[in-house]
């Protein structure tokens, strides 16, 4: 009889060490997957600050462009003889304000791709962060009760040591 406790006992020690070990090897696998979203979000949130960053650049340039265009336009009424080069170098002037308000359209339509993808990550990562809480409650109660077994066993080994005088339990 004793020795069909012992073997019992040893099987849910195993299945203990086992469940602790599936635990753990989750936990980690967790954890390091959880690690490399949190590096692709900052590294999204790195290239939307870039993105941001060229935008400003754009904007400006665009707020020069239209000043040049201004000043180009006073020169034209002042100085008609020029009016050839100038209604030329407006025409180019026009083509690049053209261009970086696509360039910008393109950017923003970028920026808005990007603060979706952010969101998402951001989603994913709460959705972590809950299933790892998850995990750990799991394994609080699995050690919970792990020790109520523990404590189960030593009083059955205690009853059988009083009652037969039995060692080694």
């Amino acid at each position: 009889m004793a020795f069909i406790k012992k073997n019992t006992t040893l099987i849910l020690v195993a299945l203990i060490v086992v469940t602790l070990i599936f635990f753990t090897v989750s936990t980690y696998f967790y954890h390091d997957k959880l690690r490399k979203v949190t590096q692709e979000l900052e590294d999204k949130k790195l290239e939307a600050k870039n993105l941001a960053d060229e935008l400003n650049y754009y904007v400006s340039r665009l707020n020069q462009t239209k000043k040049d265009l201004v000043t180009k336009q006073k020169r034209e009424e002042d100085l008609s003889g020029k009016y050839l080069s100038i209604k030329s170098e407006n025409d180019e002037l026009k083509l690049n304000q053209t261009k970086l308000i696509n360039d910008l359209k393109d950017k923003n339509e970028k920026i808005i791709e990007l603060t979706q993808e952010v969101t998402d990550l951001n989603s994913e990562l709460s959705r972590k962060d809950a299933q790892i809480n998850a995990y750990q409650t799991d394994i609080d109660e699995l050690e919970d009760e792990i020790a109520w077994w523990e404590d189960q066993v030593d009083d059955i080994c205690s009853q059988a040591i009083n009652s037969e005088n039995i060692s080694g339990c």
